[in-house]
């Protein structure tokens, strides 16, 4: 019975039914890549699902496309008026970027987020990777070595030769104009400044979901943008806990959640579209009624909105909805379990995959 698919999705559904009772929140859980139409699916979710003023976010993903997080963070504090996000796995780059949109972070020990340092194509291989920060830190140390070849080819030759100052100088800045002449050679300015303007995307970004969010401290977003030695960099909640205002561990409901949702993540981690998966927990919409941004929702009259979820390929899974029936009676909630992927060895099974 505890293999069983359909009963590991029914307790799955029962947990979550406990967290938007207790969290008065609905339920967003994304794990992948934010790549796509992602954004857009969320807002179908919340204009046919939403029922409630808060939201709680589960995410786990390796990054993704700047704009698509962006737009995400922006979509849940438009429409929710408080936005919890929870994290228990790796939530790095792009996911960092998403979270500061939250007013409240939640983070377990296995939590990790990482640094906000844009990630661009190398000219020669487009398909590796490095981060914008490269060049720009390259050129800072560059300046730096200048500097002191400069400083110690004057003070030695003032020193130890029988020259004047002035041609001690005019032949220090000969010899370091001579030395390092090849390599500024190398640099070229408007590759520099397009690395500078990717670099900035991330900084904008951040001060706009900020705004909205409130929850990180005065000076850490660019920290989190050019702060860190490597883009890898992991950061525990222990050290977000230093960047950001409000920061906690998971309470009971929500590990109860996370532990059903281990195999979720093994899944879809590394996956190129996040799966995404939105949760009522059987309140029913009001009718009518307009998100925070002045959109309507479009949530008719008597139904019960319970959960949806799309896989990767965009198909949405079964709803829960049921119709109503003749005479404007309203039907009792039937929730139907989303379709999970899991892997063999029923819904804790297997151990995240860490890079």
């Amino acid at each position: 019975m505890s293999d069983d698919p359909a009963a590991r999705a029914a307790k799955m559904i029962a947990a979550a039914d406990r967290l938007c009772k207790s969290a008065d929140a609905d339920l967003v859980v994304l794990v992948g890549g934010m790549y796509g139409d992602a954004a857009d699916k969320l807002c179908r979710m919340i204009e046919k699902e939403r029922s409630r003023e808060n939201v709680v976010l589960i995410i786990g993903t390796f990054g993704g496309a700047p704009d698509v997080a962006y737009r995400i963070s922006r979509i849940l504090q438009n429409e929710f008026k408080r936005f919890t996000a929870v994290i228990d796995t790796h939530c790095k780059s792009a996911g960092t970027l998403l979270v500061i949109g939250a007013h409240e972070l939640v983070m377990s020990n296995r939590g990790e987020l990482g640094p906000l340092d844009i990630q661009v194509g190398k000219l020669d291989e487009p398909k590796e990777r490095t981060s914008g920060l490269a060049p720009v830190q390259a050129l800072k140390i560059l300046q730096e070595q200048v500097a002191e070849t400069y400083i110690n080819l004057f003070k030695e030759w003032s020193a130890k030769l029988p020259i004047q100052t002035r041609t001690a100088v005019a032949t220090a800045e000969a010899t370091t104009s001579a030395l390092f002449s090849k390599l500024y050679a190398q640099l070229e300015p408007v590759r520099l400044g397009e690395y500078q303007r990717a670099m900035s995307l991330m900084t904008e970004y951040g001060n706009r979901l900020l705004d909205g969010g409130g929850n990180l401290q005065d000076g850490t977003l660019d920290d989190l943008v050019t702060g860190y030695p490597d883009h890898s960099f992991a950061i525990d909640r222990h050290e977000a806990a230093e960047l950001f205002k409000k920061v906690r561990t998971p309470n009971q409901e929500e590990r109860d959640l996370l532990n059903l949702l281990e195999a979720l993540f093994v899944v879809h981690l590394e996956a190129k579209e996040p799966f995404l998966f939105y949760h009522s927990a059987g309140a029913a919409p009001t009718p009518g009624g307009g998100s925070n941004n002045g959109t309507t929702q479009h949530a008719a009259s008597g139904t019960v909105a319970s959960c949806q979820a799309e896989d990767p390929t965009g198909d949405a899974g079964g709803s829960g909805r049921t119709g109503q029936p003749e005479g404007g009676e309203q039907p009792s909630p039937q929730p139907t379990a989303p379709r999970f992927a899991l892997p063999d060895g029923g819904a804790n099974g297997g151990r995240r995959r860490r890079k």
